[in-house]
Formats: structure tokens, C-alpha cells, sequence
């Protein structure tokens, strides 16, 4: 069982503050997000090292790292290239 606050859940709020559950990771800490210019949101998450690319409520793996990984931060480029910074035990990778 997960201790609480720590769920991997991302919710979507609207223009009027009203909140609903948009997906619930299988990891617990979700630390970054970044959304491409077609809307399609990626989650990086925690403690395994994955990004996933949710569209319309539906995650799919987009890539995974090694165990012990955290992603602070995900970017889509103009170009549409992605962009991520992960640390692997106390080490950052750009």
C-alpha cells in the first residue's frame, strides 16, 4: 500500500477550477509534465524512470530508464524534439 500523497495521480483542472482524475501512474511520484503542441500530455515519473504519453485519458509507456531514476523535467522543443533531465542516484543526465 502507498503511503498517502504519494498516488501518482494527474488531474486535469478546468478554466472554472473544477478538478477530475485524468490517469493514475503504477508509480507512485509523478515530478514532471510537459504537454506537445497537439495537447498530448507526458508524465515523468518516479522511482523507475518512465515517461508516458497520455492522450485522452490513455497512458502508453513513451520510454523507461533504469531503476532508481527520477525525471525533473520534460520539454517539447519547436522542432518537436523532447527533452528530459533525470537523475540516477545523485547523478544528472541532460
Amino acid at each position: 500500500m502507498r503511503p498517502p500523497g504519494h498516488r501518482g495521480r494527474l488531474y486535469q483542472i478546468d478554466k472554472g477550477g473544477a478538478s477530475k482524475l485524468l490517469w493514475t501512474a503504477d508509480q507512485p511520484e509523478i515530478f514532471a509534465l510537459t504537454i506537445d503542441p497537439s495537447g498530448v500530455v507526458y508524465a515523468g515519473t518516479s522511482p523507475d524512470g518512465k515517461v508516458y504519453r497520455i492522450e485522452h485519458g490513455k497512458a502508453s509507456e513513451y520510454f523507461a530508464t533504469r531503476a532508481h531514476a527520477t525525471f525533473w523535467s520534460l520539454a517539447v522543443g519547436p522542432d518537436g524534439a523532447f527533452m528530459s533531465v533525470r537523475v540516477i542516484r545523485a547523478r544528472f543526465f541532460v
